[in-house]
């Protein structure tokens, strides 16, 4: 939907792919590498979960040696940059991008196309990740709460979605 895909621009959620990719492609590289290993091992599925606080455990041991600090401080530098590439950035990455694509919704439904992208929605639902680590790493919202979203009625020249009347 054309004027879905302009309101990324006028909305300011323009992702600048390629640099975006180039920028980030080592992060993008150690995030898919460690859960690549991580899915190899046995109950792998239950053991996801526990990497943050594996590298947590990490960290503070390591904080905890009785180390000069030149050696110290190299190595919880990485742990921490690894930490924050590894479990913050990807997470932090498709929280700004769900917020971008609410926005561009507003800026379609403000149009008055807010039925026809539904429609769209409605037709090519797609497959949802399972579990929580799934929903983290979502980049989309749920087509079925922004279908509700772009469906419901308008008040205003604001576009917002009208209250409920109180009975």
């Amino acid at each position: 939907m054309a004027i879905h895909e302009i309101g990324h621009h006028v909305t300011g959620g323009t992702r600048y792919g390629l640099l975006a990719d180039w920028l980030c492609w080592p992060w993008q590289a150690v995030h898919r590498a460690v859960m690549r290993l991580g899915g190899m091992l046995p109950y792998a599925e239950a053991s996801m979960p526990l990497l943050p606080v594996i590298f947590t455990v990490a960290l503070v041991r390591t904080a905890q040696l009785d180390a000069p600090p030149e050696q110290l401080v190299p190595v919880l530098a990485l742990l921490v940059t690894l930490t924050l590439g590894i479990f913050v950035a990807p997470v932090a990455d498709a929280a700004l991008v769900r917020a971008s694509e609410r926005a561009t919704d507003r800026y379609t439904t403000q149009r008055e196309a807010g039925a026809d992208l539904a429609a769209a929605l409605h037709s090519i639902t797609p497959c949802r990740p399972a579990g929580l680590l799934g929903w983290l790493h979502d980049r989309h919202p749920s087509t079925t709460a922004r279908v509700d979203r772009l469906t419901a009625p308008r008040c205003g020249s604001t576009g917002d979605v009208c209250p409920l009347p109180v009975i």
